[in-house]
């Protein structure tokens, strides 16, 4: 059980090793746990039935410590190598050490059946119904159940976001930190998006090379409003993507190309290989790009550029 320090201080040239100060238990913390409700995309009839018993009657779920699918021991929880000072104790203590004086029992997951805590401990049977559970972070056994809970990977989901991303999750936890967290990630994230559109609102160039870049069509007559509708359509349908598009450092260079085909200067073949009206291969849309950029190749761009003024002309 011997364990390591990690952080250090200068002192005289020297590094002295300084404790991390950690607190394992968290006062006014508390963590909910709640139950998957599965429809659509991942519910058969089957898991339909399997809700429905779940959801209007009585079924519980236990969840133990489960083993390692690599080692094939128990899944350690609680780390056995950092000594950290607490606000509990006077002498450092890893956290098996630290969650040890507070049980007093004997943590190793390696004792042998009859001496082992995790498997012989009813404290270590984790009971969820439909109810789900509230676990309080300030109590030193609600944190190894807690601990225990998140060991089963494939069943319990770390939010209601990746509960959604597997048909095996059966319950997820609630943070209301981690969801406030995220829900100000998307805020942001949003308020990010609709700066970018009102500033592509306004200029019907931006707005048509959104939508090149977007691989979405439009007549080459198609209103500002209708632009601006579709451009708005894409920051709705998924931020994260339309933010990837306009905050994209190619984006002009993206828009180019796809003004370069048009203007019949690059062809393109297949999903993503474009060649040169002559015939001449450039590859992918970055190898294109780089090909088009190269100090070299810089008659050749300015020939490009020509033949787009000229078709945007037409």
């Amino acid at each position: 059980m011997a364990g390591s320090i990690t952080n250090k201080a200068k002192a005289g040239g020297q590094d002295i090793p300084q404790p991390t100060l950690k607190n394992f238990l968290l006062r006014n913390k508390i963590v909910k746990i709640k139950p998957v409700i599965r429809e659509g995309k991942w519910e058969t009839l089957l898991d339909k039935r399997r809700r429905d018993a779940f959801m209007y009657n009585s079924t519980k779920r236990t969840f133990t410590l489960p083993n390692s699918l690599r080692t094939g021991t128990l899944v350690q929880v609680l780390d056995d190598v950092e000594l950290v000072k607490t606000p509990q104790y006077p002498d450092l203590v890893t956290e098996r050490q630290f969650f040890e004086k507070q049980l007093n029992r004997d943590l190793s997951i390696y004792n042998k059946k009859g001496e082992n805590f995790w498997l012989d401990d009813n404290i270590t049977r984790v009971v969820l119904t439909k109810d789900g559970e509230e676990l309080n972070m300030e109590d030193p056994i609600d944190v190894i159940r807690f601990r225990i809970l998140l060991a089963n990977r494939e069943t319990i989901a770390t939010s209601l976001t990746s509960a959604k991303t597997k048909p095996t999750y059966e319950f997820y936890v609630e943070d209301e930190e981690v969801e406030t967290s995220r829900e100000l990630d998307i805020a942001e994230k949003e308020s990010k998006a609709f700066s970018y559109y009102n500033e592509y609102k306004v200029s019907g160039n931006k707005m048509r090379n959104f939508l090149k870049v977007s691989n979405k069509g439009f007549s080459p007559g198609a209103t500002d409003s209708w632009l601006a509708q579709e451009v708005f359509k894409s920051l709705k349908d998924d931020v994260d993507k339309f933010l990837s598009i306009v905050e994209d450092p190619l984006f002009d260079d993206k828009s180019f190309v796809y003004d370069a085909v048009r203007a019949g200067a690059l062809v393109r073949k297949g999903r993503d290989s474009y060649v040169l009206d002559d015939g001449s291969k450039t590859g992918s849309i970055y190898d294109t790009i780089s090909y088009l950029n190269k100090p070299e190749n810089s008659a050749l761009y300015n020939i490009i550029k020509e033949r787009i003024t000229r078709t945007n002309k037409q």
